[in-house]
C-alpha cells in the first residue's frame, strides 16, 4: 500500500471530476490510503457536502479551494501559493510517498513537493495545456509569460518520475521533446465506469424516447456536453440542418447544462430553427440519453495541441453501446476507428464546412449500411474499461512506491 496524495485542477463536484478521477479513486482507495486536494467551482457549492460525505465513507481524505481566476496569472500563483501549504502540512504528517499531479497547475505543486521532501512525483498530463491556450489565443507564443510557462512545464514533465498520457500518438511526442524514456510513459485514455454508463433495455429505452417527445421513428443525433472551448459546435450545426432538410425524422438532441441560452444563440445564427430538443442533466442520468439516442455526435476542432486529447464522452458512448459521428486529426480517434469502424464514423471537418449537404447525404447512407451490432463490448473492455485504468495506475503507485522502499 502506497500513500498517494492527489492534485487536481478539475473539481469533484464537477462531471469531469466525477467521471475522471472520483470514480477511479473509489476503487484505489481499497489498496492505497488516498489524499485529495482539488479546485472546485463556485457554482456547485450545493453539492460540496454530499460529496465529502461519500469520499469520507470509504477513507478518502479531501479538501479544496474555491477555483478563482479573476486575475488569471495572478490568481493561479496565488492559489499555488496557499495550497502548498495545506500540502506541506499534509506530507508531514501523513508521510506521503507519492504526489499524484492532475494537469499542469497541480504539476508544477508536485514537482515542488518532489524537490522539498524527495517523494516520488507522477505527471498526469490530460493534454498539451500550454499549446491549446497558444492555439487558442489565450498565450502569445513569444511573450515573456509563455516562455516562462513553457520553461516550468519543461522541468515539470523531465522532472517526474512517471506520467500519465491520454492518447499513444502523444508517446513519441513527450519523448522527443523532453527526453523522457518510453518506460516512464503509460498511456491511459479517458475510461467509463459500466456501472454508471450502463445499457437499459429495449423497453425502457422506448419508454424514455417517448417520455421525451420523441417517436418511434425518429432518427435521435444527440450532442452531449459544453459547446465552446475545442468543440466546434459550427460544424455540427451546419451538418444537423442539412441532414434535417434532408431526412426530416432525423432530429438532434442537445444534452448540456449552463449554456442553454447561448445555444439558442447559435442555433439561431446557424438556421437551425426545428428539429432539435435541449436538455439538462446531472451525471447519473446521463446514460440514458446515450440510450435512447441512434448516434453521438462531438466535432473537435484539430491541430497539434489536441493530440494529446482524448474524449470522455467516446468511452462513455462505447460503455452504452453508442454509435460516435467524429472527426479525424486529434487525438488517437483514427486509430480506435480504423480498427474498430462498427462503432463509430470519422468525418473531415472541411467538407463539413464546404459541402454540408453532400457530406450528410453520404453520412446518412453509411449510418444505413453500418452492421449492428457493433464490437463495443470489445473495444471497451480493452481500451477504455474504468477496471483496465484502475490495474494501471494500481501498477504504477506499486512501482513507484517500490522504488522508495
Amino acid at each position: 500500500m502506497a500513500k498517494v496524495l492527489y492534485i487536481s485542477l478539475n473539481g469533484m463536484t464537477e462531471a469531469l471530476g466525477e467521471s475522471q478521477v472520483v470514480q477511479y479513486l473509489l476503487d484505489l482507495v481499497k489498496m492505497h490510503a488516498i489524499y485529495l486536494l482539488s479546485f472546485e467551482k463556485q457554482q456547485d457549492q450545493k453539492k460540496y457536502s454530499e460529496m465529502r460525505t461519500r469520499l469520507e465513507e470509504v477513507g478518502i481524505r479531501w479538501d479544496f479551494f474555491v477555483y478563482s481566476n479573476r486575475y488569471g496569472v495572478l490568481s493561479s500563483i496565488w492559489q499555488v501559493i496557499i495550497a502548498l501549504c495545506v500540502l506541506i502540512k499534509w506530507v508531514r504528517r501523513e508521510k506521503i510517498e507519492i504526489v499524484h499531479a492532475r494537469s499542469l497547475i497541480p504539476g508544477v505543486m508536485g514537482l515542488l513537493l518532489k524537490k522539498i521532501f524527495k517523494i516520488k512525483f507522477l505527471f498526469d498530463i490530460r493534454g498539451f495545456a500550454l499549446e491549446e491556450k497558444i492555439v487558442d489565443g489565450r498565450l502569445k507564443r513569444d511573450a515573456l509569460l509563455t516562455q516562462i510557462l513553457l520553461k516550468l512545464e519543461s522541468l515539470v514533465y523531465k522532472n517526474a518520475d512517471h506520467i500519465v498520457t491520454l492518447t499513444h500518438v502523444s508517446k513519441p511526442i513527450i519523448h522527443e521533446r523532453y527526453g523522457v524514456s518510453d518506460h516512464q510513459i503509460t498511456v491511459i485514455p479517458t475510461c467509463a465506469n459500466p456501472e454508471v454508463f450502463k445499457r437499459m433495455s429495449a423497453a425502457e429505452t422506448l419508454d424514455f424516447r417517448w417520455s421525451l417527445g420523441f417517436d418511434q421513428d425518429d432518427f435521435i443525433l444527440l450532442h452531449s456536453g459544453s459547446v465552446n472551448g475545442w468543440v466546434d459546435f459550427e460544424a455540427e450545426c451546419l451538418l444537423f440542418k442539412a441532414l434535417h432538410l434532408l431526412h426530416p425524422q432525423i432530429k438532434w438532441l442537445i444534452l448540456n447544462n449552463g449554456q442553454h441560452e447561448s445555444i439558442e444563440a447559435l442555433l439561431l445564427k446557424y438556421g437551425v430553427d426545428s428539429g432539435y430538443g435541449l436538455r439538462a442533466a446531472s451525471f447519473k442520468e446521463v446514460y440514458q440519453y446515450l440510450n435512447v439516442a441512434d448516434a453521438s455526435l462531438f466535432f473537435i476542432k484539430p491541430c497539434f495541441a489536441k493530440q494529446a486529447s482524448a474524449p470522455t464522452k467516446f468511452a462513455e458512448n462505447v460503455s452504452c453501446h453508442l454509435f460516435s459521428i467524429t472527426n479525424q486529426g486529434y487525438g488517437d480517434m483514427t486509430h480506435y476507428l480504423s480498427e474498430y469502424p462498427d462503432v463509430g464514423l470519422l468525418l473531415d471537418l472541411q467538407r463539413v464546412r464546404d459541402d454540408p449537404r453532400g457530406e450528410a447525404q453520404k453520412l446518412w447512407e453509411k449510418l444505413q449500411k453500418r452492421e449492428q451490432p457493433g464490437r463495443f463490448s470489445s473495444l471497451f473492455r480493452v481500451h477504455f474499461s474504468k477496471k483496465t485504468a484502475v490495474g494501471r495506475y494500481d501498477q504504477i503507485y506499486r512501482d513507484l512506491a517500490g522504488t522508495i522502499r
